[in-house]
């Protein structure tokens, strides 16, 4: 049972926090996980990432391995950017 957890603003964050998140990264599974834990307002699924991934609207960071990660710092934006007004 994933509890609802707060949508941050991650503009407001202090700066050691904004690094720790930006340094924080999921892989697209972990990523989706963590959004469904904090969007209440619509469904994340991989479809949708991929959507957002095509669109350029949520792009994973690329690691030093190539693969697309995804900072905790871009899903909190994402997350309060989209959440309804």
């Amino acid at each position: 049972n994933m509890e609802k957890q707060e949508i941050i603003n991650p503009y407001e964050l202090s700066k050691d926090e904004n690094w720790k998140k930006q340094k924080t990264f999921y892989s697209k599974s972990k990523a989706i996980k963590y959004l469904q834990a904090k969007a209440t307002h619509f469904e994340v699924t991989k479809k949708l990432f991929k959507q957002l991934d095509q669109t350029g609207r949520l792009l994973p960071d690329k690691s030093k391995f190539g693969f697309g990660r995804y900072s905790e710092y871009r899903l909190d934006l994402y997350a309060y950017e989209t959440q309804p007004r």
